[in-house]
């Protein structure tokens, strides 16, 4: 089945974004797809990660907002599970001194650490959320305000092109009066 020229594009710019999202940078990612069909050039793979930086928010707000909302979902749901379990093996590793299980200090204290980038990465998580619901409400309402000029010029259009004849006729009558 052959790709359309818009479908061999989408796949490209998701490979870039998959390679870029790895921390590569234009150049390899340009030798990674050199190989390949594509035979794209570093050009290429910037003016792609452009678009897709350009085009982020209207990707999420054009259909992706679900599957970002449940990825968000997924997430944050991984990094509370995560700190329950660094919790649960922190009072393990606090011992039971009438069980005669004694603390392992150096476990502890890596626990502890683990823990607290459990919650800040809990907080960065929570605050990318609410970034990516500003800039949705930001894009919907610029879409809202291009669509309102939209209609305001249909409104303008139509009233001129309604009121005009009026006006003529009104003459009309006035000049036959006269």
């Amino acid at each position: 089945m052959k790709l359309t020229k818009e479908e061999q594009i989408n796949q490209r710019r998701n490979l870039v974004l998959q390679l870029h999202s790895k921390g590569m940078s234009q150049e390899k990612i340009a030798e990674v797809l050199k190989p390949d069909v594509l035979q794209i050039s570093q050009k290429t793979v910037s003016r792609d990660i452009q678009w897709l930086k350009d085009n982020a928010v209207e990707t999420v707000v054009q259909g992706q907002r679900k599957d970002l909302a449940f990825e968000w979902e997924l997430v944050n749901t991984n990094l509370h599970m995560l700190r329950a379990k660094a919790w649960a093996l922190m009072e393990h590793a606090e011992g039971n001194p009438k069980e005669g299980i004694h603390p392992n200090t150096a476990l502890i204290k890596d626990l502890f650490s683990i823990i607290q980038s459990i919650n800040a990465d809990i907080m960065k998580h929570r605050s990318i959320g609410d970034i990516v619901t500003a800039a949705t409400i930001k894009y919907s309402q610029s879409v809202v305000e291009v669509r309102g000029n939209q209609i305001q010029e249909i409104v303008e259009v139509t009233t001129n092109t309604t009121t005009a004849p009026a006006l003529t006729e009104q003459q009309e009558q006035e000049q036959q009066n006269d």
